[in-house]
């Protein structure tokens, strides 16, 4: 398995990062966090994670967009 670590944005905003998981999960869109043994079990396999990256609003100072890098490349995170 691959686990990449979140973009340095995210890392700066922890507190973004905790609502917007939050409120993935209160929407069941994300399951509860899972150990990645359990994910390889559940799977049959090894996976890959995407890592996450935070971006301000052009229009909205203050507020914030969480995005799944899904197309990262490089195995260090910047």
């Amino acid at each position: 398995s691959f686990m990449l670590g979140n973009h340095h944005s995210a890392l700066q905003h922890p507190l973004v990062i905790e609502a917007y998981i939050q409120e993935e999960l209160d929407i069941d869109r994300f399951s509860s966090p899972f150990l990645q043994s359990e994910v390889e079990d559940q799977l049959g396999s090894h996976f890959r994670s995407s890592l996450l990256t935070i971006v301000e609003k052009a229009r909205s100072p203050g507020k914030f967009h969480v995005m799944c890098n899904l197309s990262y490349k490089d195995e260090t995170v910047y």
